[in-house]
């Protein structure tokens, strides 16, 4: 994973690595510097998340809209 660009990481991986940033963050031993990088990070896998998820939702919607309608008789 390591070797991927934020870009190429699915949800799960960009997932994972913001939790651990998120936990690297809060550990209280991190430098200045290093926050601000982890930050950043952490940014780019959020919006990796939340752009995966967009993606999903648009492509649910789609194969929603192309299910028959359910009849109120019909089970």
């Amino acid at each position: 994973m390591k070797d991927k660009k934020v870009e190429e990481l699915s949800f799960e991986e960009a997932l994972n690595a913001l939790e651990k940033t998120v936990e690297s963050l809060s550990d209280g031993s991190t430098k200045l510097e290093e926050i601000v990088d982890l930050y950043e990070k952490g940014a780019s896998y959020l919006q990796q998340c939340r752009a995966k998820l967009k993606d999903v939702e648009a492509r649910l919607s789609i194969l929603s809209a192309e299910l028959p309608e359910k009849k109120s008789g019909d089970e």
